[in-house]
């Protein structure tokens, strides 16, 4: 996948990149009045009349369509096979069962997406965890530490993506470890399955076949056998898909129909950081900005280091004359980013043209993160540029172990260098 290219979405936050986005006239800021969250979700400031649970469908995003049973009949699948885990997936990406394919925009539901073969990575973790239920295999959807990744909507939206999969029990009866900011090593405890979108199968009859398997769809570059997951609830999941038909309305600018599904949101998880964002940029684009601040300091009541909570309540301060509150920002959102690795890489890729101090930005990433690939290739090239080649080639070798599916590929560049200086 190109690192330019959008992942899948799992939780979208949606930035105004402007002000005066609002059609309302803006309200005079009032910090000093408290703002209930009842009320920031009842829209009552925003709307005529306020929001009621009746005006969206009453759905169950995990509810598998009625002709499933059919279906694992004309498949094949049942629990009694000797791997039905693998099975599963296989079946769910191969042209003679489902077919699926990845389509960044595909915000579906379970039933939606069994139907209609197309998934984002969080509607695809959701059909498969709710197959492997139904086979009465476990499961678990993970939140994968990916790099940062932002698009844009248009010249006043920005979007911010984020990457699930999913791990299933290859046979009945297995559980899986439960793991919370977990180091993973995906090859040591399960195959990992791509299904973007040319893949082979697994081998369900393989002797050294594994007690889990990991299925991703648009697998980012380089895979993920070594990337940190979180386990989700799945509440947690059901609240992020709300969050994100929530996100799909908010760009059609549609913001009392995004309110109401932030609200089934957070009904399912109330500490949802990402929808109070989403919330505050609902207030900040029609300039009641007093509710804008409420939202984000919701957000970062429940994550201090929200990096688009603060960034979002900043915007708000600017935007509503708040200079010195905007200001005294500034110290949270650089230790904020003094912890991000991929702060300290994009600090190192923009010096490189003074290798010193680029050396000196990738050294703090990796002290962050010493299992990044992409970190051991850029530090080989500072190295080539300060003349110290032998290090640029265990710099490569580092990022050869390191980088999964492109492993290959930096083991030819070490190649390369070590024949080049051996000449």
């Amino acid at each position: 996948m190109n690192t330019t290219r959008s992942l899948a979405l799992t939780s979208v936050l949606v930035a105004s990149l402007f002000s005066g986005c609002g059609t309302n006239s803006p309200k005079p800021y009032s910090a000093d009045q408290p703002i209930s969250t009842t009320s920031l979700l009842s829209g009552e400031s925003l709307f005529a009349t306020p929001i009621k649970a009746s005006e969206i469908p009453n759905e169950d995003p995990m509810a598998l369509p009625p002709e499933i049973h059919t279906w694992f009949e004309q498949v094949g699948l049942n629990p009694n096979l000797r791997s039905p885990g693998i099975a599963l997936v296989n079946n769910v990406n191969g042209v003679v069962g489902l077919g699926m394919t990845y389509d960044p925009s595909a915000t579906l539901n379970v039933t939606e997406t069994f139907r209609s073969r197309s998934a984002n990575c969080l509607s695809y973790s959701m059909l498969i965890y709710a197959l492997a239920k139904e086979l009465g295999l476990d499961a678990l959807v993970q939140l994968v530490d990916t790099p940062p990744n932002w698009d844009f909507i248009d010249n006043r939206q920005l979007k911010y993506n984020r990457h699930v999969n999913v791990r299933v029990s290859n046979r009945t009866g297995d559980k899986i470890q439960k793991r919370t900011h977990a180091r993973a090593n995906n090859s040591l405890t399960g195959e990992v399955v791509n299904f973007s979108p040319l893949t082979s199968r697994l081998n369900p009859t393989a002797p050294r076949a594994r007690r889990t398997v990991v299925a991703d769809i648009n697998m980012p570059e380089g895979g993920v056998e070594f990337l940190p997951t979180t386990h989700l609830s799945i509440d947690y999941v059901i609240a992020q898909y709300f969050n994100n038909v929530a996100a799909e309305y908010l760009f059609k600018r549609d913001e009392r129909t995004a309110l109401a599904y932030i609200n089934r949101a957070l009904q399912h998880e109330p500490n949802y950081s990402d929808a109070w964002v989403n919330i505050g940029v609902i207030y900040r684009r029609s300039q009641l900005f007093d509710h804008a601040e409420a939202a984000y300091q919701q957000a970062l009541a429940i994550d201090a280091d929200s990096f688009v909570a603060l960034s979002g309540l900043r915007s708000t301060y600017q935007q509503s004359g708040q200079i010195e509150k905007a200001e005294q920002l500034a110290p949270n959102i650089s230790r904020v980013l003094e912890r991000n690795p991929y702060h300290h890489y994009q600090l190192a890729r923009q010096s490189l043209q003074e290798p010193e101090q680029a050396y000196k930005h990738i050294t703090k990433a990796l002290a962050l993160r010493d299992y990044e690939y992409r970190f051991y290739h850029l530090k080989s090239l500072i190295e080539l540029k300060l003349g110290d080649t032998e290090s640029a080639y265990q710099s490569l070798l580092i990022a050869s172990r390191h980088a999964g599916i492109n492993s290959n590929r930096f083991q030819g560049k070490a190649d390369a260098l070590n024949q080049l200086t051996a000449n």
